[in-house]
């Protein structure tokens, strides 16, 4: 069944194998266009299967019809297409049971599940909401690249407590802030909960600063919130 053995194990690991393909990725849109167009609808992102994802973006289009609205987002990594299918097909009307209150130009969380159809990716929406508090943007990119490296170094020790090439707190201080999308950059005290579990409070302000103190980092709205020199 899909590669795995059929043993006594075999029920485990199909169990397993559900589990991970119905848990709840979080992504940025960048990760989902690199995505390639299975034959069927069985996707993978960082060798893991995945099916459902959240993402964070601000709506940038909307198009309602009468049985579904679609909506084009985006990250400041990329842009995609989510369709929500309302619940009262044929009901068209501005109070539609399901239709969320959504606008143009305002901050959404989606849930939805990978979907393609003619060669093009996008989202199939089982939730929608706006984002009423700008933490969670950075908190979402947070999450995804803290599961992105989770998944693709599978809990490595060295990768885990920041040894390994490329994952040192120099770097990991400085990817977290590279990835943020937001123009006033990122507080300390965010940076601080990503990583505190690999590496003390102090050291990770300490890494901060001296970023700053090199100009790979630059300070915006006021000493606590940091922007990468690279944006």
């Amino acid at each position: 069944m899909d590669g795995y053995l059929a043993d006594d194990h075999s029920g485990t690991d199909t169990q397993r194998k559900i589990r991970t393909e119905q848990t709840i990725r979080p992504v940025t849109m960048k990760q989902v266009a690199k995505l390639e167009i299975p034959s069927d609808n069985s996707f993978t992102l960082d060798n893991a299967p995945v099916t459902f994802i959240s993402l964070v973006g601000v709506v940038r289009e909307i198009n309602q019809q009468a049985t579904n609205i679609s909506y084009r987002i985006e990250d400041g990594t990329g842009s995609l297409e989510v369709r929500l299918w309302l619940s009262s097909p044929g009901n068209g009307g501005e109070d539609a049971p399901g239709r969320p209150d959504i606008l143009e130009n305002m901050y959404v969380r989606v849930i939805g599940r990978l979907n393609h159809f003619n060669k093009k990716l996008s989202v199939l929406a089982q939730y929608i909401r706006p984002i009423t508090d700008s933490n969670e943007i950075t908190y979402h990119f947070l999450e995804a690249i803290l599961d992105h490296v989770k998944h693709i170094h599978g809990g490595d020790k060295d990768v885990v407590m920041g040894e390994s090439s490329g994952n040192s707190l120099r770097d990991q201080v400085h990817n977290l802030i590279s990835a943020c999308p937001n123009d006033e950059g990122m507080h300390i005290d965010q940076i601080v909960q990503a990583l505190r579990s690999q590496f003390s409070e102090s050291d990770i302000r300490d890494m901060a600063h001296n970023l700053n103190s090199e100009g790979l980092l630059y300070t915006t709205l006021d000493d606590f919130h940091y922007r990468s020199a690279d944006m």
